[in-house]
C-alpha cells in the first residue's frame, strides 16, 4: 500500500487517514546577480539585493538584480539586509 498525500498548503500535508503533517517547502530560486552582490531570498522568492559600494552597503529593491531600486544605504551588511526584508 503506497502513502498517498494531498498537499493542502505549502506547510501542511493530509494523508491518507487525515493526519496533518508539517513539512518544509524546498523552493530553490535562480538568481542572476554580479559578483559581489547578494540576493536578500524568502520562502516566496527574491526579495532584492545588497551591494557593497566603499563603505556602505546599498539596499536593493525587486526580484531582478538589473531591474532593482536602492531603497537605502548602510554601515552593515545586516541593516541593509533589514531594509531590503522590510
Amino acid at each position: 500500500m503506497t502513502d498517498q498525500s494531498t498537499v493542502t498548503d505549502q506547510s501542511t500535508v493530509t494523508d491518507q487517514e487525515g493526519a496533518v503533517k508539517n513539512i518544509r517547502s524546498a523552493a530553490t530560486h535562480s538568481v542572476s546577480a554580479p559578483a559581489g552582490v547578494v540576493p536578500v531570498v524568502r520562502q516566496e522568492g527574491v526579495l532584492g539585493f545588497v551591494e557593497r559600494a566603499g563603505k556602505v552597503f546599498v539596499a536593493l529593491a525587486g526580484s531582478r538584480y538589473d531591474r532593482a531600486v536602492e531603497v537605502g544605504q548602510r554601515l552593515s551588511f545586516t541593516e541593509a539586509q533589514a531594509v531590503v526584508a522590510g
